[in-house]
């Protein structure tokens, strides 16, 4: 199957929050306006609510309840915030996917995102995107089994869609990797090219 038959069904192609898509844009831009971003996310009662479960989870020790969106912004600022919407609604596009242990693909890709971030100014690059290339470095493994879980499964019993081996045995087996899907899947929810071509 070539990436576009492999994108010619519906199940690779999830849809993502545009509020999702409007926080990705902002990287692109210096005068993003934090009361926008809230009054956007305030208007996706899912993932306000996602996010604040998240905000309010021992993993950020906060001191008291953050209850709203402004809250979440002024306690965890901007940037945490921003993550956290991408990271809830990219997984949110992807429900029960044949062939991954999705808890831990999505473990991984946090880990992945934290040292992306720890790296990045090693090499004077911005660390807040390298933590959301990290996060979405592995959806391209999420499309390949959504769309076509038959065709990925000899490649899973032959090596673990987490390892690092992963990528060179789809080139050879399908004449593309994961990280090529990611990118073209972050180029089609129309991702600037900084975050869907590192993916690619």
């Amino acid at each position: 199957m070539t990436l576009a038959a492999l994108f010619s069904k519906p199940a690779a192609l999830p849809v993502v929050p545009k509020v999702v898509q409007q926080l990705i844009q902002s990287f692109q831009r210096d005068d993003v306006s934090i009361a926008q971003i809230a009054e956007q996310l305030a208007a996706d009662p899912v993932l306000s609510a996602k996010t604040l479960r998240l905000a309010n989870s021992a993993y950020f020790h906060v001191s008291r309840h953050i209850g709203t969106v402004d809250d979440a912004l002024r306690m965890l600022g901007f940037v945490m915030v921003r993550n956290l919407v991408v990271g809830c609604g990219v997984s949110g596009a992807f429900k029960g996917v044949q062939g991954i242990d999705l808890p831990r693909f999505w473990r991984h890709s946090a880990h992945t995102a934290a040292v992306a971030r720890w790296l990045a100014p090693h090499a004077q690059l911005n660390g807040d995107k390298a933590f959301t290339i990290g996060l979405l470095q592995g959806v391209g493994q999420l499309v390949m089994h959504a769309a076509d879980a038959a065709q990925v499964r000899p490649l899973d019993d032959a090596c673990d869609p987490l390892s690092r081996e992963r990528a060179a045995l789809e080139r050879e087996r399908l004449g593309y990797h994961h990280g090529e899907v990611g990118g073209e899947l972050a180029r089609r929810w129309n991702f600037p090219a900084a975050i869907s071509d590192p993916m690619a």
